[in-house]
């Protein structure tokens, strides 16, 4: 079964693409997976090696054994199937790209429950034991907490849980380990002036 989803992209990448026929990250791009992050940003690079331990152990390995980082797309966004307004604002400048990919390919996941990884949260519910679990478990291997970040993979969780993070209606993010151009059935650029809500681009940079 295929499945629809919207990434963008910068035109050198997609220009990437169209040469080379995939689009993909190794180890030498790391610079460009932490764009935007501090190397002392912890919460980011946690929650990131989170997902790739997870793309490891769930979806078959990559066509190139280089292959380091995954590739990010939309499969809904608060409720919607994009593209919307809100994410062409977000990404204006850029390109972007409608994909049909088979689903075995693909890690869908809840970008509000990923964004609070991102922010540095350990655990999500937030009961008095689970404040001393923390506590007592501060400063143990970050894996320790893995058991219960597979909570980014359930994508039928009540909008309004106790989890100890915002959450707005379904917002689901996707990860695969490399993008073909046989994948890519449209590309539209999203002129550089698209108009864009302030708090569209902060909610997004306080994702990934």
């Amino acid at each position: 079964m295929k499945l629809v989803l919207y990434s963008y992209q910068t035109k050198e990448a997609v220009a990437k693409l169209k040469s080379e026929g995939v689009l993909r990250l190794t180890k030498a791009d790391e610079h460009f997976t932490w764009s935007g992050h501090s190397n002392q940003y912890t919460g980011f690079r946690d929650a990131y090696a989170f997902m790739v331990h997870e793309m490891k152990r769930r979806l078959p390995p990559p066509k190139f054994e280089d292959t380091a980082f995954p590739i990010w797309a939309w499969n809904k966004t608060e409720g919607k199937k994009p593209p919307t307004k809100n994410l062409d604002g977000i990404h204006r400048g850029n390109v972007r790209l409608r994909i049909e990919i088979d689903e075995e390919r693909v890690l869908l996941s809840d970008f509000d429950y990923f964004a609070y990884l991102v922010g540095g949260g350990l655990y999500f519910k937030f009961t008095k034991e689970d404040e001393e679990y923390v506590e007592k478990h501060l400063f143990d291997p970050i894996e320790t907490f893995y058991p219960d970040w597979q909570r980014i993979f359930n994508l039928h969780r009540k909008h309004d849980d106790d989890y100890g993070c915002s959450v707005r209606k379904e917002t689901i993010q996707a990860t695969f380990w490399e993008l073909f151009i046989e994948d890519v059935t449209e590309f539209k650029v999203i002129p550089p002036d698209f108009p864009c809500e302030i708090m569209d681009i902060i909610e997004h940079r306080n994702g990934h």
